[in-house]
C-alpha cells in the first residue's frame, strides 16, 4: 500500500540522502512558502519530484550531490532574501523531524511518497503563533490536494506531522486552527484515511499557566506576571472565562493590571470592544481588551505589554519586573475556574535572541522538594503544571505525542500535560492529555534523539516533544502500510497495550501525560 507522509515544518533540507533512493528523490512535492513565486502555488516556490530530480542531476558531479549548490538553486538558502536560513545550520528542526517521520537509508519497507511544506521564516520566528493559522491551513490543504492528485482515481492514506505549538488559547479544542483541523480530519474518511500528529509541548515546568476560582462575591485573586528585562518582543497574557450560554451578558469579573511599583489601570469588565490602556507620560505601555472569541464562544481578556528593551529607541519601553493582574469576582459561582496562559515567547535555535520569556510567579509554587528534586505535582498555588498542553493539540481528532526517556522509560519533566477545559455542557473534557508517549530523550546522559543533520551523512541529537511527535507519525505510517488503523482511538489502544509490558519506574508516568508509553521499533532506522 502507498502511504503519503506530509511534513509541515521549518529548515527542511529535502535533498538529504535519507529522503532519496540514490540520486532519485522520494519527495513528491516540496513547497517553500517563502521567496519568489514559482509553480502552481498561491505564493512561494513549489518543486515537483521531476524538478527535484532534474536539479539533483544538475548539481551532481562524480556521483556526489553538491548540496550547497542544490539549496542555492532551490532558493531554500537564498541569502538575497531577508529572514533566517535554518537549513544552512548544522542542525535544522524540519530535517531532524522529517528524518524521524519518514527517513530511511535504504528504500522504505513500503511505497512511500513525501510531501513537505516549509513555513515562512517570519512565521516560525514568531513563536507566539499569532501568524501561524493561515499558513498551516494552506499547508494542510496543499498536502491533501497533491496527495489526491498523485493517487487519482484511488486515494492513498495520508499521515501529516506538524511539530509546532504554542501556549495560549482556549484549550478546549475550539481554537480556530484546531476547529479547522478537526473538520478536515473528520471529513477525510469519506475519501481515505488521514492521521494528523502533533506534539504535546514542552511547557510543563515553564510557569505559564495559572488558574483562579472564587468562593464569594467581590473576592479577588491576584496573579503575579514576572516580565524579564532586555526583552525585545511584545508579551501577551490571555485570561479565559468559563462558558456561559449565551456568551454575552453582565460582567462576571473585572480585571485590572498594575506595573511594578506603579498605579493600577482602570478596571475592565466583560464589555466586548472596550480597551483599557496603561499610559504613563502619554506613552501606551500596556493594553487590555475583552472579546468573545469564536468558535469557542468564551470570553477572553487579552493583555499586551510592550517590550522591556529596544536598542533602536523606536518603541516605548515597559518596565521589567512583576506586573500585578487582579481579577475581581462579580458573579462567578464557586467552582467555576478562570484560566490564564502566558503566550510562548522563546527564541528558537539559531534565530537572533529577542530576550527571555515572561512567566507567572507565586511564593506557594514549589519548584524543588526537601531533597532538591524537581516537584512535578501541583499544590495550592495559582500556578499549574497541569493544563499546559500545546494549545493547538486539544482537538477531538488529532493524535498527540508526549515524550519519555528511553533508557529509564519515565516521562520527561518538560512534556506538557492535560487536562483540557471541558466543552460547554460536557461533564468531563474530551481529552485528558496526549495519546501516547514516545522517546524524546535517549538517556539521562544522552540528551535528545539521534537523527539527520542538515547535510547528508551528518547526525545530530535533538530533544523535545517535536521529535516524539515525528516518531509517532512514523508509527502511524507503518501501521497504515500494514493495513492497520492509525486514527486517534487506534493509537490510544496501542499505547495502552504497550504500557502493560513496561516496568513501572518511579515516578510513575501520570495519566494526564498519556495513555501509555509506546515501544520504539526494535531496529530504529535512524541516520548514523
Amino acid at each position: 500500500m502507498t502511504i503519503v507522509v506530509g511534513v509541515i515544518d521549518d529548515g527542511i533540507a529535502f535533498a538529504h540522502h535519507r529522503f532519496r533512493n540514490g540520486l532519485n528523490t522520494r519527495v513528491a512535492h516540496w513547497w517553500l512558502q517563502d521567496g519568489a513565486f514559482t509553480g502552481l502555488v498561491p505564493y512561494g516556490r513549489e518543486l515537483t519530484r521531476v524538478e527535484i530530480d532534474n536539479l539533483i542531476g544538475n548539481c551532481t558531479s562524480g556521483g556526489a550531490l553538491d548540496e550547497e549548490k542544490f539549496y542555492i538553486h532551490a532558493r531554500l538558502n537564498d541569502f538575497r532574501l531577508e529572514g533566517h536560513k535554518t537549513a544552512a545550520w548544522r542542525i535544522a528542526h524540519g530535517t531532524h523531524v522529517m528524518d524521524l517521520a519518514c527517513g530511511y537509508d535504504q528504500p522504505p519497507p513500503y511505497d512511500q511518497r513525501i510531501i513537505a511544506v516549509q513555513l515562512p521564516a517570519r512565521v516560525t520566528a514568531d513563536t507566539s503563533g499569532s501568524r501561524l493559522g493561515p499558513f498551516a491551513l494552506d499547508a494542510i490543504a496543499y498536502i491533501i490536494d497533491r496527495a489526491d492528485a498523485l493517487s487519482w482515481p484511488n486515494h492513498w492514506p495520508i499521515v501529516i506531522n506538524f511539530s509546532y505549538g504554542h501556549f495560549a488559547g482556549p484549550h478546549d479544542g475550539l481554537s480556530e486552527l484546531e476547529d479547522a483541523i478537526d473538520r478536515i480530519v473528520t471529513a477525510r474518511p469519506a475519501v481515505a484515511s488521514l492521521s494528523f500528529v502533533l506534539p504535546a509541548g514542552n511547557s510543563f515546568l515553564s510557569c505559564t499557566h495559572a488558574q483562579a476560582s472564587f468562593n464569594a462575591i467581590y473576592e479577588v485573586e491576584i496573579l503575579k506576571w514576572r516580565v524579564q528585562p532586555d526583552t525585545r518582543a511584545i508579551s501577551f497574557l490571555e485570561i479565559w472565562l468559563p462558558y456561559r450560554d449565551p456568551p454575552e451578558g453582565p460582567s462576571r469579573v473585572e480585571v485590572t493590571i498594575a506595573p511594578p511599583g506603579g498605579p493600577a489601570s482602570p478596571p475592565l469588565g466583560e464589555r466586548p470592544g472596550f480597551l483599557v490602556s496603561w499610559l504613563p507620560n502619554g506613552q501606551v505601555l500596556c493594553e487590555m481588551s475583552y472579546a468573545v472569541r469564536t468558535p469557542t464562544n468564551r470570553g477572553q481578556f487579552l493583555l499586551v505589554l510592550q517590550p522591556t528593551a529596544d536598542p533602536d529607541g523606536v518603541v516605548p519601553i515597559a518596565p521589567a519586573g512583576t506586573w500585578t493582574v487582579t481579577i475581581k469576582n462579580l458573579s462567578l459561582n464557586a467552582g467555576e475556574i478562570v484560566h490564564a496562559w502566558i503566550e510562548r515567547d522563546d527564541t528558537l535555535y539559531g534565530h537572533p535572541r529577542r530576550g527571555r520569556p515572561s512567566r507567572f510567579d507565586d511564593p506557594q509554587y514549589q519548584r524543588y522538594d526537601g531533597n532538591g528534586q524537581i516537584v512535578e505535582i501541583d499544590n495550592a498555588s495559582h500556578l499549574k503544571r497541569d493544563g499546559t498542553i500545546n494549545a493547538i493539540a486539544t482537538g477531538r481528532t488529532t493524535i498527540v505525542a508526549g515524550g519519555y526517556i528511553g533508557n529509564r522509560t519515565r516521562a520527561v519533566r518538560y512534556s506538557s500535560a492535560g487536562p483540557i477545559t471541558p466543552a460547554l455542557g460536557a461533564p468531563a473534557p474530551h481529552r485528558v492529555g496526549p495519546e501516547a508517549l514516545t522517546i524524546s530523550e535517549d538517556a539521562f546522559n544522552h540528551g535528545g534523539v539521534l537523527a539527520a543533520g542538515s547535510r547528508s551523512g551528518s547526525t545530530v541529537a535533538m530533544g523535545g516533544t517535536s521529535v516524539a511527535s515525528a516518531q509517532l507519525a512514523r508509527i502511524c505510517a507503518e501501521r497504515r502500510a500494514a493495513g492497520n488503523q492509525a486514527d486517534r482511538n487506534a493509537i490510544i489502544a496501542l499505547a495502552q497495550n504497550d504500557e502493560l509490558t513496561y516496568p513501572f519506574l518511579e515516578p510513575r508516568p501520570r495519566p494526564q501525560r498519556g495513555h501509555g508509553r509506546v515501544r520504539p521499533n526494535p531496529v530504529r532506522p535512524l541516520a548514523r
